[in-house]
């Protein structure tokens, strides 16, 4: 048993001693510099109407990179400086890894969602980056993001005004596929993506910090809805549905196709395979895809509106992207991700977009959750605390002509900072992956480049204007909106849109193929088409769309509706060998040898230049090689998941067979047991 002595007692007085002379210190430091406010009510008379981000970064200028006002007692801590914001949410980010808590949000049911949930709340980060939180883990995906970004090109060249609604619909689609597998409407308006526009929309209004006095005055939410100045009530009312729905209807979608056997690979499908649910669990796995959902659309909807922005007000722009797509592509193709590493100036682009117009540009505000100091400066327990993001893309001495749209900042010996090292994806535990965010941004503009020849602006008259760089208020800020007339570089890029990929699975190779279900249905025959493009004999033709049903010449028309507009061919011949004989006749050897005499072209001795750029030619030779194998393999091993879905397929409605057999019997067996004479 512990019994203190008096040294124990001395010690346990210093300390609280010094606690206590730590406090007072910490608490008689001033808060951050800022605009004096008014008693009461602080700095409320001060606060910016909209464009927060704009205030705040001249606010910046006069009291420096950290400061703070007070909203009826409230303290905000803004950081107008990166280094400021990188120490402080990043390396001591455990101190500010709560979100504020914003009663409007919560009204609005918003709460449950990534974007509102409070510390402590990881399973919905961890099921995100369990099924898509890795480059591996997504590139099963990227067949789906190069459809949609060749979609999107189509639906702009087809409705060369309607850029706007062709770009909401696309992302929408993309981001209901990924976490869904939903295949939406290609006629008309499709339900579940007005609905997620709306949902989305309200959203970013209802997480403004400080749009609505209720997130500073929480007892406001008592106040009946006829009171004078309760319209925030009927509003969150109309925002409960909406958000309630977006996380139901598409989650039960998924439900009912898993329960037919019919679902796509999807973040849900994927997490409901796991057995023993609970129903905490299946409310995490809803509102995490809610979650994964809204970010996914309505952020790429910004960046990709942004580049038709760019594009339409920089020309030249356009002109130089599209040369470097034609150099390395070629005429014959779109560019697919696989491209992406040969392109550094699409990959530029993709940088300044995310600079020139940030998509979050006071990123996600933090909550202190306890006392904390830095500079000499006192940050009181439940401050707010803002990364002004917009200041750091928009510093002139980091960012030459900082409102002016150059990739060309981002390439040579001295580039400048890339914009995810300066909080464009947040900070702490709320940063996102950059990852799968720049790659659906840079296949679309790759495809955009390259499909369309000129993007002009237009008034509502149809008559020429230069389009102005502004966005909307928000926590998320799209472009404001703008018309624009696109035109199609060439004939041939129109049919580029008809392209089909064929998946020969034998070996892994994929067909880029300019042709369509009619060029299939002319020449009359599915399995002589898919002979005369992948060499499979007639007989031996097996053909399966990517959900897993098989492919014949009469459903050749549901081609048309494939999510990838790929058909996967296997050869029957291969079904006949014994195992032994199809992987000897399958095996891949690499060519991996050193450079010979011939390769140098010189005779001995020979020089180091020579040996090095021999040796440098073959190793490039070597990484395609790999490059390819690689691919061959990704192709492979969709294939494989292809039959294993349709065996699936099979397997389930045999037992389905059965069990109709036997339900069938039993009467008949009672009847025959039954009947004089039975057992």
């Amino acid at each position: 048993m512990f019994t203190p002595t008096i040294t124990d007692g001395i010690v346990a007085a210093a300390a609280l001693g010094l606690c206590y002379r730590l406090y007072k210190r910490w608490t008689a430091l001033p808060l951050p510099p800022g605009p004096n406010g008014l008693p009461l009510i602080g700095n409320v008379l001060d606060m910016p109407k909209s464009h927060a981000w704009k205030t705040f970064a001249q606010w910046g200028d006069i009291y420096g990179g950290i400061m703070s006002v007070t909203l009826l007692g409230q303290p905000f801590v803004i950081l107008n400086d990166p280094a400021m914001a990188t120490e402080i949410l990043d390396k001591r980010g455990n101190l500010y890894a709560d979100r504020p808590t914003l009663e409007m949000a919560h009204m609005s049911g918003w709460d449950r969602v990534l974007g509102g949930t409070r510390y402590g709340d990881k399973e919905y980060r961890w099921l995100i980056g369990k099924v898509i939180g890795t480059k591996g883990s997504v590139v099963k995906f990227n067949a789906v993001e190069e459809y949609q970004a060749n979609m999107l090109l189509k639906r702009v060249l087809e409705d060369p005004r309607g850029f706007d609604a062709a770009t909401r619909k696309t992302m929408g689609a993309l981001a209901l596929h990924l976490t869904y597998g939903y295949k939406i409407k290609e006629e008309g308006n499709d339900p579940l993506v007005d609905l997620a526009d709306k949902a989305v929309a309200e959203f970013s209004e209802v997480t403004r910090p400080g749009a609505f006095l209720v997130d500073v005055m929480p007892i406001l939410k008592y106040v009946p809805s006829w009171f004078p100045g309760a319209g925030f009530k009927s509003l969150a009312k109309t925002c409960k549905k909406s958000s309630d729905d977006l996380a139901d209807v598409p989650f039960a979608y998924v439900q009912e196709q898993m329960l037919n056997g019919q679902e796509t690979e999807s973040y849900v499908s994927n997490l409901l395979h796991e057995k023993d649910l609970s129903e905490e669990r299946l409310n995490q796995i809803k509102w995490s895809a809610s979650s994964l959902y809204a970010g996914a659309a309505d952020t790429t909807v910004c960046v990709v509106t942004a580049y038709f922005l760019a594009a339409a007000k920089y020309p030249e722009i356009q002109t130089k992207a599209q040369a470097e797509i034609d150099a390395v592509v070629g005429q014959n193709r779109l560019p697919t991700l696989e491209d992406r590493k040969s392109l550094p100036y699409i990959e530029a682009i993709c940088k300044e977009l995310m600079r020139w117009l940030p998509v979050a540009p006071l990123a996600i505000p933090h909550r202190a959750m306890a006392d904390g100091m830095y500079n000499n400066y006192f940050i009181p327990k439940d401050s707010l605390v803002i990364a002004n993001v917009w200041k750091f893309l928009h510093d002139p001495n980091v960012y030459k002509d900082p409102f002016i749209f150059n990739p060309d900042r981002f390439l040579g010996p001295n580039p400048s900072p890339d914009p995810t090292d300066l909080g464009v994806f947040g900070y702490g535990l709320f940063a996102l992956e950059p990852t799968s965010q720049m790659s659906r941004s840079g296949s679309t503009s790759q495809r955009l480049l390259r499909g369309s020849q000129s993007l002009v602006p237009l008034d509502s008259s149809g008559n020429e204007v230069d389009p102005v760089a502004e966005t909307m208020d928000g926590i998320i800020s799209r472009p404001i909106p703008f018309t624009c007339k696109v035109a199609p570089r060439s004939e041939q890029i129109m049919q580029l849109q008809e392209m089909l990929q064929i998946c020969r699975a034998e070996d892994g190779q994929v067909f880029q193929v300019n042709a369509g279900v009619r060029d299939i249905e002319r020449i009359g025959s599915l399995e002589l088409f898919l002979h005369q493009e992948t060499g499979i004999d007639q007989d031996s033709v097996l053909a399966y769309l990517p959900d897993g049903r098989r492919l014949t010449n009469t459903n050749i028309r549901e081609l048309n509706g494939s999510q990838t507009q790929s058909i996967y061919v296997f050869n029957k011949y291969y079904l006949d060998l014994p195992l032994d004989d199809v992987l000897r006749e399958l095996r891949v050897e690499a060519p991996l040898q050193p450079p010979i005499e011939d390769d140098i072209a010189a005779t001995p001795p020979f020089r180091p230049s020579q040996l090095g750029a021999s040796y440098l030619r073959t190793a490039h030779i070597h990484r395609e090689h790999i490059s390819h194998i690689l691919s061959s393999l990704h192709a492979q091993h969709d294939a494989l998941r292809i039959a294993s879905t349709s065996l699936s397929m099979h397997v389930l409605a045999i037992v389905d067979t059965f069990e109709g057999v036997a339900s069938s019997s039993r009467p008949r067996a009672r009847e025959a047991g039954g009947a004089p004479g039975g057992p």
